[in-house]
């Protein structure tokens, strides 16, 4: 804990593994979770400036197929994210809900190109990835819920 913030290591302790094999702690993998949740905690402030300037696009959300495929994407790692807790599978839901999502989140951004992403879209995919990430980053998810603007816990 001295070299690595709580969420951090608790980031690489589910990462390590839930399965009938080993389960190592490698601090490579601590190393990078606290790039990874600093660029996540940027990503968010960046993003949250740019629905506030209106850069992302407006209207219905539904329009684009790109738009469907990303909003049937994030139901899709949530809901693995969900399974894999209630199933006390903290590796398969970290992958599904960070992993995975971050993934779908970087294709939507490609794919969109010109035309943009969809605001509405893009809170969303915060709202979510902070919720997904509450069990295993407590305090990280937190922070993000805060500057989501939301006053309850989460």
């Amino acid at each position: 804990l001295a070299l690595y913030s709580a969420d951090a290591l608790r980031f690489a302790l589910a990462a390590a593994g839930d399965s009938n094999e080993d389960a190592n702690f490698e601090h490579s993998v601590a190393n990078a979770a606290i790039l990874k949740l600093t660029n996540h905690l940027a990503l968010l402030d960046e993003s949250l400036k740019d629905l506030a300037s209106g850069a992302f696009r407006s209207g219905p959300s539904d329009e684009l197929l790109v738009d469907k495929v990303f909003a049937n994407e994030l139901r899709v790692h949530v809901q693995a994210a969900a399974s894999a807790y209630s199933r006390h599978q903290f590796r398969d839901a970290l992958i599904a809900g960070w992993d995975l999502l971050q993934h779908a989140r970087d294709r939507y951004r490609s794919m969109a190109g010109a035309q943009g992403m969809h605001g509405d879209l893009v809170q969303e995919f915060l709202r979510l990835q902070t919720l997904v990430l509450a069990p295993v980053c407590p305090h990280v998810a937190e922070r993000c819920w805060a500057r989501l603007g939301k006053t309850t816990t989460v």
